[in-house]
């Protein structure tokens, strides 16, 4: 491979430059890059130059009339002189200096530059002199002509370049040569496009040559590699490409250029793509000296484009471009008809695909294998494709004898691949060493074809294309059935029947069916043959084809020894199940399984036996409570001491359900492999379930048949149960299994157990809720569950404490805690039995109208059954009526108010309503009643209200309780209004004598006659104690008034001590905020506990203030008001 490098002349004037000096500048340049500003406004991009250094001569200011190099002539001119004054450059440099710039100029060359060398000896003589007025090399630039564009940068002072002390110097030499060079170079590219665009213009002219012009572009290509820029070198070569393209598909319909008809005529060798620069530098020759043939050309074209691809790390691009480069050729060579031997082409493709492949292995790595493996691919598809078509052509396949002929022909072939490119490189086989080896013999062609089919078929599962992968396992599997081998051909026929199947192709899943069912013939695998014999005979087809298979299964079933192992196929294709459901019949335990199967058969098939298995998961009893609106029943769970032992009682009842279940659903969502489980015969075995539908002595006719299958639950096995699969039995020894159902089925068998509840009878005539002090009708409703109740069993029925009941039929019965009642008949599994009965609950003593919780509890024993079971059902009960107390005290007399408040609709008349008192101590304290003897009727929203006075002579006689007592009838019920009932209720006194009185008055100062707005007003307060005793030494104070009306001044508490007198007189200053009647401040008085005074050190404990209770404390001020007057000067509108 050429490339040129631009070149730079020295011209040399008094001085011999160093060989080092040039080494080094020729070395150095390329080391750093420079921005390229490019013509035509395209973007700046960053070169690293390379020159050649040449002495000057008078050729390079020759004129080319064309160009046969794009870097033909100098592109860079330097002049280098040593001058140590002014005055020897004068005399014998500057003349020649000037007359070589002159002859630059003349003809036509703008990049030059002037070196003045200096060494150390030099500037030691320049320092010497004085007065020293300008340099040497201030005085070539001044002389420098006048035309002359940026005359600084054209001379450049090196010293002492060997020297490492002088390196900016040279630096700054370096960058100049550079930038001179880059423009240089830049205008030269831009005159050589131009030159290439024009012949490329030419191109339809008859003395155009495809070749001198491939030579000519290619030299841009050559200058942007050298350059750095690999993507611009490939533009080159791609145009190229589509340039001769064109020209060939042009040729097909118009006339052929000389220079494309010699490339017809002339290809006599087929050596391979061959991606080493020795060759590819021989082809380029060939090209040059317009000797090579299509191939050729090809070859060297896309050598090149591969070269740059790997310098720009993009080996997935190579092998991206390399199937379409390799069909293009192939392509090529049919259109323009080259004349080639039988099978050339198809040595071409296999050693050029293997050449690209072994060359792209070497640049790829693990980061990039996805991309590359995506292409290549299609690299090993179509070099498997064409060994195979190498293969048959010389008979080297297995079905295939060989013939002297395919001798000759695989002679012609491995002379047409000429020399091995790579016969020293034994670090791995080269792509002509196994064409060579694979065509020398069949087991050596077997050998690389299975190796290459087994890569294709990896690389296409690796990046998912699974498909082709299947497709290339089918082409193997016939090639094992070719060898004999069909044990090895069955698993690519079976993972291809399973595509098929999965994606519905039936036609295609037949024909694979006949290939497997063929391979298994000759293996002798008799369940194989009876399965797959079944799967062709439910095939559309034709009736005779489906006989035929049908009678060969039935033969092979009649020949099975019952020694041999049984086995179970997939019915699901040859007896799909249309549908099932399953349905509880009049025993409650038996149920009936309705399954529709068709048949595809062509004829009637006669099963021994049809079973549909079923899985059971145990559960427990699951008990189901409901809560009536008229009350709240609580369901407790009844003894088990019965329940474990009376089987003969027990009865199933089932709640049918069909739905999408999945109890194992973590191992179902995950990712499916390899291999699958679809239509597996392997996975079918006949599962040992006690539990199964059965029927038995069917005939599955053509088309869809319904059958009924029964099942009876046994005794106590309550829970969940399944249906899983079904099973056709043709013998003992051969069945079919469902692997799949359409639709989940699945019944519960539950067992309940008896339950209690309380009823409340909804009339009119009768209240809604239950209703404590009243006769009331309630239904105890008995749920028999799962088990029966004999005409005979005794029930008791007991009540909770408070409590009276009776059976509604036994009117003339006294209410009491327990009632007895025989059955009399016999009650089945889940059927309501209810008991009537009367409940009375008496009224407590509750202050508010909370309900209160009561129990019935039904005890009953099985004939000849020791242990007894007990039922509970709680409800409630509000009170039919509640009783408060209220204390109101006048100053020493004490009144006690009694409120008769009613709850319900219900009316209740009260009679003979009396108060006692319970505990008194200290002197007798009687209670005078205050209201005649009256009878009272309250109900709902209607209270009766009821005074006593307690009057005592001696002020330390208490009574801690009083007894509120009172009969009442119902005027609302089931029983005449004639009976009466007792009513007590308690209440609790404590310290009710009045123990201090407080008097209070407000007046207006002295002077004033009324209390007026802003003036000061005197609060006068007497706090009388009106007991002997007391337990607490000390009271205190509060005034409290609203901050609205008046202002107090001074203290507002404070603390009264025990003395000997019984009357305290408070006075305070208050100002009144506004007119009109003001209530009186408010005054407070509590209990003062004072702190108890220990050791000085000690923490003092804070007092505290006790309230007094109700009735100690009696004000004779509370609700006074006082009228206030506006100001004197304040006028009121009125």
């Amino acid at each position: 491979m050429e490339i040129c490098k631009p070149i730079v002349t020295y011209t040399e004037k008094d001085i011999a430059i160093p060989e080092q000096l040039k080494a080094n500048i020729v070395h150095d340049i390329p080391q750093e890059g420079i921005e390229w500003q490019r013509s035509y406004g395209r973007s700046v991009k960053t070169v690293f130059l390379e020159a050649q250094l040449v002495s000057f001569c008078d050729d390079h200011l020759q004129d080319a009339s064309v160009f046969n190099n794009l870097f033909e002539k100098p592109l860079l001119h330097t002049f280098w002189l040593e001058c140590y004054d002014i005055d020897t450059y004068k005399i014998s440099v500057r003349d020649e200096l000037i007359s070589w710039i002159a002859r630059l100029q003349k003809h036509g060359v703008v990049d030059w530059l002037v070196i003045v060398f200096e060494s150390a000896e030099s500037r030691k003589i320049n320092k010497s002199k004085l007065l020293s007025r300008s340099s040497v090399v201030d005085k070539i630039k001044a002389d420098f002509p006048q035309n002359v564009k940026n005359a600084a940068e054209r001379c450049v002072s090196l010293t002492d370049p060997l020297n490492p002390k002088s390196n900016e110097a040279y630096q700054q030499l370096l960058q100049r040569i550079r930038s001179l060079l880059s423009n240089a170079c830049s205008r030269q590219l831009s005159k050589y496009e131009d030159f290439i665009r024009m012949q490329r213009e030419n191109r339809n002219s008859r003395d155009w040559n495809f070749f001198r012009f491939f030579i000519m572009q290619e030299q841009l290509a050559f200058a942007f590699e050298m350059f750095g820029l690999f993507d611009e070198a490939l533009v080159q070569y791609d145009e190229l490409d589509a340039l001769f393209s064109q020209f060939v598909l042009n040729s097909n319909v118009g006339g052929i250029p000389v220079w494309l008809k010699n490339l017809s005529e002339r290809c006599d060798v087929w050596h391979g793509l061959c991606l080493s620069k020795s060759v590819y530098t021989t082809l380029r020759n060939k090209i040059k000296d317009e000797s090579a043939n299509l191939l050729d050309l090809r070859n060297y074209l896309f050598a090149r484009q591969c070269e740059l691809l790997l310098l720009h790390n993009k080996p997935w691009e190579v092998a991206s471009r390399s199937l379409p480069f390799l069909q293009n050729c192939v392509n090529e060579l049919n259109l323009i008809e080259v004349d080639l031997t039988e099978g050339a082409v198809a040595c071409w493709v296999f050693l050029s695909a293997l050449e690209i492949l072994q060359k792209c292995e070497r640049y790829s790595d693990s980061s990039q294998m996805e991309t590359y493996s995506r292409f290549t691919v299609g690299l090993w598809a179509y070099a498997r494709k064409k060994l195979e078509e190498l293969g048959i052509l010389c008979g080297l396949m297995p079905d295939m004898s060989l013939t002297s002929d395919c001798l000759i022909k695989v002679v012609t072939l491995i002379a047409g691949m000429g020399q091995d490119p790579h016969s020293g490189d034994e670090s791995q086989p080269s792509p002509q060493m196994r064409l060579k080896e694979a065509l020398s013999k069949p087991e050596s062609f077997l050998k690389q074809y299975l190796e290459i089919s087994e890569l294709t078929m990896g690389t296409y599962k690796h990046i998912g294309h699974l498909r082709f992968a299947k497709l290339i396992g089918k082409e193997l599997a016939f090639l094992y059935m070719k060898l004999n081998e069909h044990q090895k051909s069955l698993p690519f026929l079976l993972d291809l029947e399973k595509t098929y199947l999965i994606e519905k192709w039936s036609t295609l899943l037949m024909d694979i069916r006949k290939y497997i069912l063929k391979c298994y013939e000759i293996l002798n695998d008799y369940k194989k043959q009876v399965r797959y014999n079944c799967l062709l005979a439910a095939t559309s087809m034709t009736e005779t084809c489906q006989s035929e298979f049908l009678e060969k299964a039935k033969k092979l079933v009649d020949e099975y020894e019952p020694s041999e192992e049984s086995f179970v196929m997939n019915m699901d294709e040859i007896f799909p199940i249309i549908s099932l459901s399953v349905s509880r019949k009049e025993s409650l335990s038996t149920f009936e399984l309705v399954l529709k199967i068709e048949s595809k058969l062509c004829q009637p098939v006669h099963f021994e036996r049809l079973i549909a298995f079923l899985h059971y998961e145990p559960q427990k009893p699951v008990r189901k409570s409901n809560k009536s609106e008229s009350n709240c029943c609580s369901l407790q769970k009844a003894s088990k001491s019965h329940s474990e032992d009376i089987p003969t009682f027990l009865t199933f009842t089932s709640s049918v359900g069909v739905g999408v279940q999945c109890p194992n659903i973590t191992k179902c969502l995950k990712r499916s492999d390899s291999q699958g489980t679809l239509n597996l015969d392997g996975d079918l075995q006949k599962p040992d379930l006690s539990d199964y539908f059965s029927l038995s002595n069917i005939s599955l006719n053509p088309g869809i048949n319904e059958f009924h299958l029964t099942f009876e639950s046994p005794s106590r096995k309550c829970g969940i149960y399944s249906l899983t699969q079904l099973y056709l039995d043709w013998n003992d020894h051969v069945s079919f299994a469902s692997l799949a159902l359409p639709t989940h089925v699945c019944f519960e068998v539950i067992s309940e157990e008896p339950r209690l509840k309380v009823m409340r009878p909804m009339t009119l005539s009768e209240p809604t809720d239950l209703i404590s002090g009243l006769l009331q009708r309630i239904s105890l409703e008995l749920g028999c569950g799962s088990y029966n109740f004999v005409e005979g069993t005794l029930f008791n029925i007991r009540a909770s404490r408070g409590l009276k009941i009776k059976l509604e039929t036994e009117v003339d019965c006294m209410m009491g805690d327990e009632v007895s009642l025989v059955l009399k008949s016999t009650l089945k599994p889940f059927d309501i039995y209810t008991i009537p009965l009367i409940v009375f609950a008496s009224l407590c003593n509750q202050k508010d109208a909370s309900a209160t919780e009561y129990q019935i509890s039904l005890n009953y024993r099985f004939p000849g059954f020791e242990n007894s079971t007990k039922l509970i059902a709680a409800f409630h009960m509000i009170p039919s009526f509640i009783s408060t107390m209220k204390l109101h005290t006048l100053n020493k007399r004490k009144l006690v108010e009694i409120l008769v408040n009613g709850i319900t609709n219900s009316r209740f008349e009260l009679i003979s309503a009396d108060l006692h008192l319970v505990e008194a101590k200290d002197g007798d304290v009687e209670i005078k009643s205050l209201i005649g003897p009256k009878t009272f009727v309250v109900k709902k929203d209607q209270t009766a209200h009821l005074l006593w006075e307690l009057i005592s002579e001696n002020s330390n006689a208490t009574a801690k309780s009083i007894l509120f007592e009172v009969k009442y009838k119902p005027l609302d019920g089931l029983n005449p209004n004639t009976e009466l009932y007792d009513y007590t209720c308690d209440f609790k006194l404590n310290d009710y004598h009045t123990q201090y009185s407080i008097r209070a008055t407000v007046e207006a100062q002295k002077g004033h006659e009324f209390c007026r707005v802003g003036s000061l007003c005197h609060l006068y307060v007497i706090i009388e104690r009106l007991v002997s005793s007391i337990s607490f030494p000390s009271i205190m104070y509060e005034v409290i008034a609203d901050g609205s009306f008046w202002n107090i001044s001074g203290r507002t508490a404070g603390v009264l001590n025990e003395t000997s007198e019984n009357v305290f007189k408070l006075s305070f200053e208050i100002l009144p905020l506004t007119t009109g009647f003001l209530p009186l401040p408010s005054i407070r008085l509590s209990k003062y506990i004072a702190c108890e005074k220990q050791s000085t050190n000690a923490n003092v404990a804070e007092a505290k203030l006790v309230a007094f209770d109700t009735g100690q404390v009696y004000n004779w001020s509370r609700g006074l008001q006082i009228n206030v007057l506006p100001s004197s000067g304040l006028i009121i509108a009125e």
